[in-house]
């Protein structure tokens, strides 16, 4: 892997906040990651993925009809 080109001009201060640890982006990824498998027993033994779940927690306690599942988990991934 190449290191980030970064111009002399830069302080030592920019340096540091372009390092991967200080990037919210990977913490953010780590925490969901980290959550993803802390339900992953659990899951398991219901035989539902975390995205299944996820799906089952916006339809709540009633089973929808299926043409009433899909506009409502698309519309919240946009």
């Amino acid at each position: 892997m190449t290191e980030l080109s970064i111009p002399q001009t830069e302080t030592a201060g920019a340096k540091e906040d372009l390092l991967r640890e200080k990037q919210l982006c990977f913490a953010l990824s780590v925490a969901a990651r980290n959550v993803v498998a802390a339900y992953k027993p659990v899951l398991d033994r219901m035989g539902l993925t975390h995205p299944q779940y996820l799906v089952m927690l916006r339809c709540g306690k009633r089973a929808p009809d299926l043409r009433e599942i899909y506009p409502r988990v698309y519309r919240d991934t946009r």
